[in-house]
């Protein structure tokens, strides 16, 4: 007898986490048909129009423009392919995966704003409801991307069916977000509020040394230990953000974090 089953489409917000659930289809270890990724982080800079994505590309060039200008082009086919794809989607099932950070929590009620014609297709999986047990370590994910494939599987339980109720509560607060168009959007709980940009802007200088030393280095070293989930692109546009206000001095090539060398500035002590 022949059964008959709904192909299961993945979406997630990341490049690492698809390359996780391909690698976990492929493996047998989760069923899907597919998997589809938005990579643009709407958790900092403009939302308000975000239906046109040529807005985020100018705010990023105009914050990250050495770093980003290679990537520019990119970021428009994403948004253009991942539009066809979520227009490919007739009648299968749903899942849409996000840990508790800002890049995911945004992407979800952006996913989600796309998705109003498929509200009983679609179940939500917060990957950080669970707490892994790895030799003797808890786990709990942050990311979907820093999943291991096999681990997927465990993840499934979590899932949530989406219902009318819960879809008008995300949806209206991501119009609350869009009207805000804060610069930072941040975790609060199962929620995301906006912040000043400066927000994390002290804790950036906790990891800046009075001496000269290698930008990506307190960069990473700020991403590592930072409580909130913000990506390094983040952090960088701040460093550069407190470059003008002479908070930070630097050598090198502006713009490029690899070429540069940072130390904190006179203001900041």
């Amino acid at each position: 007898m022949v059964m008959n089953m709904k192909e299961i489409i993945h979406i997630c917000c990341s490049d690492s986490g698809r390359g996780g659930l391909k690698q976990a289809i492929k493996e047998d270890w989760i069923e899907g048909e597919r998997v589809i990724s938005f990579v643009d982080d709407l958790s900092n800079g403009p939302i308000q129009w975000i239906d046109d994505a040529n807005s985020r590309i100018d705010w990023c060039l105009s914050t990250l423009s050495q770093e980003f200008k290679d990537i520019a082009e990119g970021v428009k086919s994403d948004y253009r392919e991942f539009h066809e794809e979520i227009k490919r989607i007739s009648n299968e099932e749903i899942y849409l995966w996000y840990a508790r950070n800002g890049k995911e929590m945004c992407g979800l009620r952006y996913i989600l704003s796309l998705l109003e014609n498929k509200i009983g297709q679609i179940h939500t999986i917060d990957v950080s409801e669970k707490t892994f047990v790895i030799d003797q370590n808890h786990f709990t994910p942050r990311w979907v991307g820093e999943i291991a494939p096999k681990r997927f599987i465990e993840l499934l339980p979590y899932k949530h069916l989406m219902t009318p109720d819960y879809y008008l509560q995300l949806i209206e607060s991501w119009e609350t977000l869009k009207a805000e168009n804060a610069v930072l959007r941040i975790p609060n709980g199962t929620e995301v509020i906006g912040v000043s940009e400066d927000y994390l802007d002290d804790f950036i200088l906790q990891y800046t040394e009075t001496s000269f030393r290698k930008c990506a280095r307190t960069v990473g070293e700020a991403l590592g230990h930072s409580e909130i989930p913000v990506t390094d692109y983040f952090i960088f546009w701040r460093v550069l953000g407190m470059i003008k206000t002479k908070k930070i001095l630097y050598r090198g090539k502006l713009g490029v974090m690899r070429e540069m060398e940072i130390k904190r500035g006179s203001v900041s002590n």
